[in-house]
């Protein structure tokens, strides 16, 4: 799937046009597609090969490339939604700029199509969890006693959470991983930052912005979550902090069960210990000033 087809006609490419190569990245999303459009292609191997050519060809010719994935469930809703033709080329044009450009997308620079592929695999990952925890913050009743906008209290409450959290380690850098249940799965968001001396801490926009909103989400439904920050500084060992996610608050962990909490394996199983590691009661954070009197 491409927004942008090989030089065929001998004209020359105009490189100030970008090439966007959508891809089908499993077999399952190309037998989906081809149940519906005639593909040139037997099977996924040789289109992912197709696909690879592509690719170089564009770049060979000096092209800035561009990867995306290529949804066919989204793809034939959205040609639904728009009442266009799902078979015509302008049609899947149409779908990647508007809808999957924005989910993940990656310059080509040569990188195997693996990597490229587990690249957006992460990126649609990371846009799905801000998708969902914004959605279900603007989708939660008022509180019924005081009429305040629960998802707005729950994001004041987390920027200030994030905020102090950053403001803890003055050189060196931060990994903070805060983790909520959600529809029998644990939603993942993280943050790095960046410190130094006497400057404010540099974070990606976008990360924080995931992750204050998976954070205000624990915050609004009461988890039960887990945030942990590990910071690393010159000349000192490496300190992990921890925090259980309550309504409308974090409540620091012991030291005992922030080690349990970090060397836990995906089965839940501890690991062992990492030398150099100093595991710390959580510390308390500030919390914003409440407008009534009662928890939300």
């Amino acid at each position: 799937m491409t927004t942008h087809t090989a030089n065929t006609t001998g004209h020359p490419l105009h490189p100030e046009t970008p090439a966007i190569v959508a891809i089908l990245a499993d077999p399952a999303d190309y037998a989906a597609m081809r149940r519906r459009i005639a593909f040139p292609h037997a099977t996924h191997t040789d289109y992912l090969n197709h696909v690879e050519t592509l690719l170089h060809t564009y770049t060979d010719h000096g092209l800035y490339t561009i990867a995306t994935f290529f949804d066919p469930d989204d793809y034939f809703d959205f040609c639904n939604d728009a009442d266009i033709d799902p078979a015509q080329p302008t049609s899947r044009a149409r779908y990647t700029a508007e809808v999957a450009l924005p989910t993940a997308h990656l310059p080509y620079e040569g990188q195997d199509l693996p990597d490229i592929i587990n690249t957006l695999t992460e990126q649609a990952i990371q846009h799905a969890t801000l998708l969902y925890a914004t959605e279900s913050l603007a989708s939660l009743s008022p509180c019924p006693d005081c009429g305040h906008d629960t998802g707005r209290t729950a994001l004041a409450q987390a920027t200030l959470y994030v905020a102090a959290l950053l403001k803890h380690t003055e050189e060196g850098t931060s990994h903070l991983v805060c983790s909520i249940p959600a529809g029998g799965e644990n939603l993942l968001a993280l943050l790095h930052a960046e410190h130094t001396h006497g400057q404010p801490a540099h974070v990606d926009d976008a990360e924080a912005l995931r992750f204050t909103a998976l954070l205000a989400l624990g915050l609004a439904t009461g988890g039960p979550g887990q945030l942990t920050m590990r910071t690393t500084a010159p000349d000192t060992p490496t300190t992990v902090y921890g925090w259980r996610i309550h309504p409308n608050r974090l409540e620091p962990l012991t030291a005992a069960e922030v080690f349990d909490a970090h060397h836990a394996d995906p089965t839940g199983h501890l690991t062992g210990p990492e030398p150099g590691t100093d595991h710390r009661a959580g510390f308390d954070l500030p919390h914003t000033e409440p407008a009534h009197d009662h928890d939300h």
